[in-house]
């Protein structure tokens, strides 16, 4: 797998990670209702783009404004 960014992730999540509004280079960047791109990609199911962003140094700590992280996410999803 090609690395397109400086945390080594792939073209497909850069895609993934810019089609939602987010920078591959700030793996921590909040977006909407202070979700960040782990917390997304775990509410939407993308596993790859989860795995990646973990691998990556993503926190899976960091909460949004409802103090939910990445963890609840996952949880409530499945």
């Amino acid at each position: 797998m090609k690395q397109h960014s400086q945390q080594g992730l792939s073209a497909t999540t850069c895609e993934w990670l810019i089609t939602n509004n987010y920078n591959p280079e700030k793996l921590n960047q909040l977006g909407e209702n202070g979700d960040t791109a782990l917390m997304k990609a775990t509410r939407e199911g993308n596993y790859s783009v989860v795995q990646e962003l973990i691998g990556a140094g993503a926190d899976i700590n960091s909460t949004n404004n409802d103090s939910n992280n990445a963890l609840w996410f996952a949880f409530i999803m499945n």
